[in-house]
């Protein structure tokens, strides 16, 4: 199968849109995907405690809180968007792992980010999750785990402020133990976003077809 030139436009937009998004996305797997006017409007957790040793291991990402187009093009280009938590005993620290795929046409790419995260003591599941986005550029932003089951979904979120409050820049995410969500749990998912004050509507489904 010949490719033409718009299609190489078009995979190579992707790649670079993707891992544009996938950069700025790195607060989680947080970042600029959702745009607002105003400070950030608290979230309080739906959760009495949080154990990190429970929530440890990989997660797959299954829709994105977005209002932007951008968003949508980028999802349609992207596969198997996860992240991993795994506990060094030697250091005594929780190092992250995100990853995702990337379709540039004629094949797929990796692309990967790593860092650590720190709980933050006193606040129910807040971490401080720190990631090297290029090598020797450190960024950090705190994450939210505002619910989860630990052995099949996870709802997370995080917010930041620009121009001094003027613009909050907030990052949602639906995640779960497997490629797939049992449908079992998409009744607690649906009310436990709403009872957060999301709109299930607001997220992008991302692609986990065929993942591991």
């Amino acid at each position: 199968m010949a490719f033409t030139q718009h299609d190489s436009t078009t995979r190579l937009g992707c790649l670079f849109l993707g891992l544009v998004v996938f950069l700025l996305n790195q607060e989680c797997v947080q970042g600029v995907v959702s745009v607002g006017f105003g400070p950030c409007r608290y979230r309080s957790t739906l959760m009495d405690d949080f154990s990190l040793d429970r929530y440890l291991g990989k997660w797959y990402q299954q829709k994105l809180l977005s209002n932007l187009d951008l968003t949508y093009f980028v999802a349609s280009c992207t596969r198997c968007p996860q992240q991993r938590l795994q506990y060094n005993n030697k250091t005594n620290t929780v190092h992250v792992y995100n990853s995702v795929l990337v379709n540039v046409g004629f094949s797929e790419i990796s692309y990967s980010v790593k860092g650590t995260a720190t709980p933050v003591p006193g606040e129910v599941g807040k971490l401080e999750v720190t990631l090297e986005v290029f090598p020797g550029i450190l960024v950090q932003s705190p994450l939210y785990i505002l619910s989860t089951d630990y052995l099949s979904y996870s709802i997370a979120w995080s917010c930041r402020e620009v121009l001094g409050g003027a613009i909050n820049i907030q990052s949602g995410f639906i995640l779960s133990r497997h490629p797939h969500v049992d449908a079992q749990y998409n009744n607690a998912i649906y009310n436990e976003t709403a009872q957060l004050g999301f709109r299930l509507e607001n997220f992008v489904q991302m692609n986990q077809h065929g993942c591991l």
